[in-house]
């Protein structure tokens, strides 16, 4: 009975993150010489959702693997720049060879990264979503790339 107790404890976080993305408010992102990025679009495929900003280092680290994944793997990638200046973040994803769409806006963007688990909105914070919008991981800081490719093998 103690074990189970103690096991039950461990375990309540992780159930309160458990989370959907499609159920959070505030899911379009203005985009930059282009219609806004609606979130709910992705429903029905796994999905990356990458949160950066340009004056971030280990953003500026990340984007371009980011962008080689995205290419090697074929999944779905979204990168939501958490700036105010959404065209500057924009051409600078197009020079690092990013070929996934960028959109944008600070407050927006720290808001939701609030909602799915990031109370600090910290920069870079990575989501991954399975084709319900189910958040299944999340990361702060700069990935590894391997295991996030190991988690979209496992997926798809």
């Amino acid at each position: 009975m103690k074990r189970w107790l103690i096991l039950s404890l461990c375990l309540l976080p992780t159930l309160a993150l458990a989370l959907n993305l499609y159920e959070q408010p505030g899911l379009q992102f203005a985009r930059s010489g282009a219609s806004p990025l609606d979130l709910t679009n992705l429903r029905g495929k796994p999905a990356v959702i990458n949160f950066w900003a340009t004056w971030c280092p280990a953003c500026r680290d990340e984007v371009p693997d980011l962008a080689q994944l995205h290419q090697k793997t074929g999944a779905t990638f979204v990168g939501i720049a958490v700036e105010d200046n959404l065209a500057f973040a924009t051409e600078y994803a197009r020079v690092q060879g990013v070929a996934y769409p960028i959109a944008g806006g600070k407050d927006p963007a720290i808001v939701l990264m609030r909602q799915l688990g990031n109370p600090k909105a910290a920069t870079p914070f990575t989501v991954l979503i399975n084709a319900a919008g189910e958040v299944i991981w999340t990361h702060k800081g700069r990935i590894p790339m391997g295991e996030l490719e190991q988690r979209l093998r496992e997926l798809r």
